[in-house]
């Protein structure tokens, strides 16, 4: 894991991440581990300057648990890609708290309950696909717009 001194944004990712890990992955493996370099970590993917996890990319995983409503802590986050999974439980209302997400596709799991609201407040979101999921309720109005790029 990253040195403190010289970068806190991505040993808070990574503290998020392993704080995450046991139950986003249910059942499954994720290989993230503080003895391991964040490089060989699955499906995150560090960029910019200063580096940061800026997609996190784990489709098809296997992963049974739920979406941690703690992912909201990897604040500098552009894409949430957990699609194909086996993902059960509700969308987090406190997936709206990232400011730079671009896209999240939690397509093909079987998560329930209605589409936060919340996830209006999204500025910055140019893809969102939610469809094959057992979600119940209206989809939020401005999430219907041409430029969300919406798949419900």
């Amino acid at each position: 894991m990253a040195d403190a001194g010289d970068n806190p944004g991505l040993v808070s990712d990574c503290e998020t991440l392993l704080a995450a890990r046991d139950t986003l992955a249910g059942t499954a493996t994720l290989h993230w581990s503080a003895d391991a370099p964040i490089s060989d970590w699955d499906g995150g993917t560090v960029d910019g300057t200063p580096p940061r996890i800026t997609p996190l990319y784990l489709p098809e995983n296997r992963l049974t648990g739920t979406i941690p409503a703690e992912l909201a802590n990897l604040d500098n986050l552009q894409e949430l890609y957990l699609w194909g999974n086996q993902l059960t439980g509700s969308i987090p209302a406190g997936l709206s708290d990232f400011a730079n997400l671009e896209g999240l596709n939690l397509s093909y799991n079987q998560l329930t309950g209605p589409i936060p609201a919340e996830l209006s407040d999204l500025a910055n979101l140019e893809g969102l696909n939610l469809s094959y999921n057992q979600l119940i309720g209206p989809i939020p109005a401005v999430l219907r717009s041409p430029a969300h790029g919406l798949a419900v």
